[in-house]
């Protein structure tokens, strides 16, 4: 048999390196900002590094937030309207 994963929607933001209040805004006390490191996330398997051009992404639904590379993103998510 085979299976499809059911899409879900969910709200991204892409560290460009001067964003940090877009990200504080979506991820909450889960994005922790130093002044000379990148962002690091407080995912549910741990403490994760955000990397530049990386997407923060945060399921509505459940408020689990978690980073995803620049070429995943852009090979697994797509804008909707």
């Amino acid at each position: 048999m085979r299976f499809r994963k059911k899409p879900i929607e969910v709200e991204a933001v892409q560290w460009r390196g001067d964003n940090v209040a877009e990200l504080t805004a979506l991820g909450g006390d889960k994005v922790l900002v130093g002044t000379e490191s990148p962002p690091i996330v407080k995912t549910a398997n741990g403490l994760v590094e955000l990397a530049r051009g990386a997407w923060l992404v945060r399921d509505p639904a459940s408020g689990d937030t978690w980073p995803v590379a620049k070429h995943i993103f852009a090979s697994t998510y797509e804008r909707v309207e």
